[in-house]
């Protein structure tokens, strides 16, 4: 007579189950790690668009302080000291001024006047810089000589948005981003 086992119908995991498991395992551990790559590039792309809105918000408000008839330009300096001779004026007689603007966007194909774009960098960690490619559009609304009072009001679009090759390189743009589009309307009066 042969000792019977107990548990007879539990002798272990065979080859194939096991093999099914693993292969199981490893789909789930790479979807997870596909997960973790994805949020990462989705906060970097982030990160960048968020410093492209700052960097129009700032712009834009800088353009529109400045009266109707201000005496001249201001600067804008980048990280690496590059400084840059911002135009917030609508040029004599003329309605508008800078960048080419189509269907209320500025197109960043066309070519933008100087005093009316900028290449803006930004340092970041590790010795790393972005790049910016900044524009900006004012144009005349109301200009009402007065008396008693003249009224000057004018709507300025700024665009910003990251610079890069399209096929590769150091400063690729893995994923496509729409520039960042701001506006504003400013109103002055003068006696």
């Amino acid at each position: 007579m042969r000792p019977r086992s107990r548990f007879r119908g539990q002798s272990g995991l065979s080859l194939l189950e096991l093999m099914f498991a693993i292969t199981i395992l490893a789909v789930g551990m790479a979807a997870g790690m596909i997960l973790i790559t994805g949020a990462i590039a989705s906060n970097n792309r982030n990160k960048l668009d968020t410093t492209s809105t700052l960097l129009s918000q700032g712009l834009l408000e800088q353009i529109l302080a400045f009266g109707p008839d201000p005496a001249g330009t201001f600067n804008v300096t980048d990280c690496l000291g590059n400084t840059t001779a911002v135009d917030p004026r609508v040029q004599a007689g003329q309605p508008s001024s800078g960048a080419t603007v189509v269907n209320g966007q500025i197109n960043f194909a066309a070519t933008v006047p100087p005093g009316y774009g900028m290449q803006y960098t930004e340092c970041r960690a590790n010795g790393q810089t972005v790049t910016y490619d900044v524009r900006w559009y004012v144009q005349t609304l109301n200009s009402s000589p007065g008396p008693p009072r003249k009224i000057y009001t004018k709507l300025v679009i700024v665009s910003a948005r990251q610079t890069g090759t399209v096929n590769g390189g150091p400063n690729a743009l893995i994923l496509f981003s729409p520039p960042v589009t701001l506006r504003g309307i400013a109103a002055s009066q003068t006696d």
